[in-house]
């Protein structure tokens, strides 16, 4: 007695109604690929702590050091308070210093974006370093390429095994592919020439409805003119 199910390599019925199967596996996958390149792109907005942040200095009189702490100030005459930070890494670059800063404190309605110049204060309160700010940048925990690609990669894994199990696998949904494709192969494809006679029939009765569409909607416009005319005499 034959057997109700067949596997191979895991698939249930393997080879059975395969054009439905492959395709229907073809636009699941491409609807998780979408569904992955959108989560990549919305992930972009993902905010991630910066603890650390690094600065590109110029007009610098004095010499940063490691360890220092300084005061961040916007730009301006009156050099308005942004918070502190303590130098963890100097290294010079040219003319300029790229200093990267950490333990951070900010004013309350301030961002690190908005520090201009940088001083530090020696022992006596006379001023041993500073310099302008001519870029910044955070310094983010992790990269957010990561989670990209962890989250990414969730939804392709799991789309995988989800097309695997429902049009490899689960039966029920199998025998419903299967009995679409033998439906399909009894579909009665029409030739050319009845392919081509169709569409030209289409296209005169298209142009023809709309041909009295337009007369009709003339027809009624003129006579709606005609109408209010008469009603204003």
């Amino acid at each position: 007695m034959e057997p109700k199910s067949h596997y191979s390599f895991g698939i249930y019925k393997y080879g059975q109604g395969y054009w439905v199967r492959m395709l229907t596996a073809i636009m699941l996958g491409v609807l998780f690929l979408s569904a992955a390149a959108w989560a990549w792109g919305q992930l972009t907005k993902l905010s991630i702590p910066m603890p650390t942040w690094a600065f590109t200095v110029n007009q610098i009189d004095g010499s940063p050091a490691v360890g220092q702490s300084v005061t961040l100030l916007r730009a301006g005459n009156t050099a308005e308070k942004v918070g502190t930070a303590v130098i963890q890494s100097a290294e010079p670059s040219g003319s300029d210093y790229r200093l990267v800063v950490g333990d951070i404190v900010l004013e309350p309605n301030s961002h690190m974006l908005d520090a201009k110049q940088m001083e530090a204060l020696g022992a006596q309160g006379a001023r041993s370093f500073y310099g302008a700010v001519n870029a910044a940048a955070g310094i983010r925990v992790f990269d957010l390429v990561y989670i990209q690609i962890a989250v990414a990669g969730l939804i392709v894994l799991v789309g995988a095994w989800m097309i695997y199990y429902y049009v490899g696998r689960k039966a029920e949904s199998v025998d419903f592919l299967i009995a679409t494709d033998a439906e399909m192969r009894k579909v009665n494809w029409g030739t050319r020439k009845v392919i081509l006679d169709s569409t030209w029939v289409v296209i005169g009765a298209t142009f023809l409805i709309a041909f009295v569409i337009f007369l009709s909607d003339t027809i009624l416009f003129k006579l709606a003119q005609v109408i209010g005319l008469m009603g204003t005499k």
